[in-house]
């Protein structure tokens, strides 16, 4: 996507918002999508065959990512997901493996605890960035610094 495309895309969702009252809805942006003249157009697929294959493709990681399983340690029974993505898929592969066939499988183990705290940096950083936007960024950094000082140690294990 180009920078002008981009902008166009702000600049549309700008107008949208604008024209809500301050709210920007999903539905909203559909239905300004639908004219082949708008710069969302083309982000969505508007082949109903292809675009409901898609969906039922989301629902299925929807569901799949769903279930939940009780896992009893020494102290406590923690309720965790049932499946997580398969660790040994390539980047543009799809699939996902229980979350219990890793126990024992040290390094696919320690993949999927990456891949979280990867997650979880993110999600933090995205929380940091709204917080300093909100003048409420203090603590945030503790706890980034925090999920980052167990990635690295997990991954030094891993190496080790």
């Amino acid at each position: 996507m180009t920078k002008e495309q981009r902008n166009a895309i702000r600049d549309t969702l700008e107008r949208i918002t604008q024209a809500n009252s301050g709210r920007l809805t999903p539905e909203a942006v559909v239905q300004e999508a639908k004219s082949k003249d708008s710069p969302l157009h083309d982000c969505f697929e508007w082949d109903q065959r292809k675009a409901a294959h898609q969906y039922r493709i989301w629902q299925a990681r929807e569901l799949i990512t769903s279930i939940k399983v009780e896992v009893r340690t020494d102290k406590t029974t923690l309720s965790t997901v049932a499946y997580v993505r398969d660790p040994t898929a390539g980047p543009s592969e799809q699939g996902y493996v229980r979350t219990l066939s890793l126990v024992g499988e040290t390094e696919m183990a320690r993949d999927v605890l990456l891949e979280e705290f990867g997650r979880a940096r993110a999600a933090l950083q995205r929380a940091n960035d709204l917080a300093a936007v909100f003048h409420l960024q203090e603590e945030i950094g503790l706890v980034s610094d925090r999920i980052e000082h167990m990635r690295v140690r997990v991954s030094q294990e891993a190496h080790a």
